[in-house]
């Protein structure tokens, strides 16, 4: 992200922008050491250009990153399962809704009129 835009976003927001690329190196004794290209404006996504960040995590930054992406890998999977599953329950289609013409027979007999 660009340092102009920096400056205008509040403490503690977070901006997701979509990763176009990325690598991961690791570096003994030091960390992992991460590239990651993205796409930080709409034109970007036409020009092909992208904006990259660079960084060297220690290792309990490391630990702490792979403990988030193992939690959305799990999810991922349970969501997967939990679709899979529901595929292959037989449950019947919903009825669609009856046509005003005759839906006039479905309903509570109307309260007299006051005239």
């Amino acid at each position: 992200m660009s340092t102009s835009n920096v400056q205008n976003v509040p403490s503690g927001v977070i901006i997701a922008c979509p990763i176009s690329n990325f690598e991961v190196r690791h570096v003994a004794g030091i960390g992992v050491l991460m590239r990651i290209h993205y796409i930080e404006r709409a034109d970007q996504v036409e020009s092909g250009e992208r904006t990259t960040l660079q960084t060297l995590l220690d290792p309990e930054q490391a630990l702490e990153i792979e403990g988030a992406l193992k939690k959305s890998v799990q999810a991922l999977e349970f969501g997967r399962k939990l679709k899979k599953s529901l595929k292959s329950l037989k449950i019947p289609k919903v009825l669609e809704a009856p046509s005003p013409e005759t839906s006039s027979s479905l309903c509570v007999e109307e309260a007299p009129s006051l005239a």
